[in-house]
């Protein structure tokens, strides 16, 4: 099963991103959106050196990778944005940082989809990560134990992704980690559980982290829950609770005229 490589959320980056105004975004030099009806199941996103490209994504996921939100983080809108695909392919005039990327990416679709957003604070459902009662079952990572990659290249070939320190990535049921801490993994977990996790673990090392769990489309599976899985395997503790949750909300949107 291939993995779905995940980036930090920064709240406070997110801030500074909204901060600017839209005159001051940088932009696509040029940008083909077109409807996408293959009906495959896939989407993939494939950021490079000044090029953006997707392929049969919707305008959800396309929120989320431009304003580093989770979907359920996102409010409002017509049902389409969960439905209809688009594939891109965007060219800028320079090499942007990811940063930069995405904020020429909030254009476009401010452009293209006519799209107006403002961020509120809600109080919501959350859960609350802490150590177990037994304890923490994971040890820190040992120095050495992974590669620090090297900004802006690629790794060696034949090089395992997970052989990088800070590789983060899951599949059906599983998860795995390369030298990561707490707060990492709880920003993943909100990902794997649709709901936002906070870190209260006050833990600081880097770990190594190997989950198994059962997926939440094999209800007769007999691996267990993600929430025994977290405890038994790691020795943290998932708790439900309610707490101030960042929304992005849709106040309008439009289909894109295809080019």
């Amino acid at each position: 099963m291939g993995y779905r490589i995940l980036a930090v959320i920064s709240v406070a980056l997110l801030g500074a991103i909204w901060a600017q105004s839209p005159a001051a975004r940088p932009e696509f030099e040029v940008a083909s959106i077109k409807r996408n009806t293959s009906g495959d199941a896939g989407s993939y996103f494939r950021p490079s050196a000044g090029r953006f490209s997707t392929t049969n994504v919707t305008l959800k996921n396309l929120l989320t990778y431009a304003f580093r939100v989770r979907d359920f983080q996102i409010s409002g809108g017509p049902s389409w944005i969960n439905s209809e695909r688009y594939d891109i392919e965007a060219k800028a005039d320079s090499n942007p940082t990811p940063e930069q990327m995405e904020r020429m990416l909030q254009g476009l679709l401010a452009d293209r989809f006519t799209l107006k957003v403002h961020r509120e604070t809600e109080e919501l459902p959350i859960y609350v990560l802490t150590v177990a009662k037994n304890g923490l079952k994971i040890q820190p990572a040992k120095e050495g134990s992974c590669i620090n990659p090297e900004p802006g290249k690629p790794p060696p070939p034949g090089q395992k992704p997970s052989a990088s320190c800070g590789f983060r990535g899951m599949g059906r049921g599983r998860y795995d980690a390369t030298r990561i801490n707490a707060a990492a993994l709880a920003t993943d977990l909100s990902a794997l559980l649709g709901r936002t996790v906070v870190d209260t673990t006050a833990l600081t090392e880097a770990f190594e982290i190997h989950l198994r769990f059962a997926p939440e489309d094999a209800p007769d599976s007999t691996s267990p829950s993600i929430f025994t899985a977290v405890q038994e395997q790691l020795g943290l503790k998932l708790e439900s609770g309610k707490g101030p949750v960042e929304v992005l909300v849709i106040d309008q949107v439009e289909k894109p005229s295809e080019n």
